[in-house]
């Protein structure tokens, strides 16, 4: 699957993250892809072993603009986004999306 990753220096308190999607290969396009669809898996790593959910957002489109996802506060070493498109492989031209852009907020 689709996946992509942030680290920290050190662990960081995790709030939150945001995420927007696109069409790659498309100048980041969004419009082409309105009605193309992804579940996106926030995952959070203390050691880069373990990974641990931390939220899952279903159907998400690059037209949803850029997500702000609230964490419950986590020690985290590193993120990952997994982008799963098969539950939406009926779609037009199939549903390959990429993560055009991440931020993490941290708790101070």
């Amino acid at each position: 699957l689709p996946t992509w990753e942030m680290s920290f220096k050190a662990p960081q308190k995790l709030a939150a993250v945001s995420y927007r999607l696109a069409w790659p290969g498309h100048y980041g396009g969004n419009m082409p892809i309105r009605y193309k669809h992804v579940d996106v898996s926030i995952q959070v790593t203390r050691d880069r072993k373990e990974w641990k959910e931390a939220a899952l957002i279903r159907g998400a489109t690059a037209m949803d603009g850029e997500q702000i996802v609230a964490c419950a506060a986590a020690d985290a070493a590193a993120i990952r986004f997994v982008l799963d498109p098969a539950p939406y492989m009926n779609e037009e031209e199939g549903s390959w999306i990429g993560l055009q852009a991440a931020d993490a907020y941290v708790s101070p």
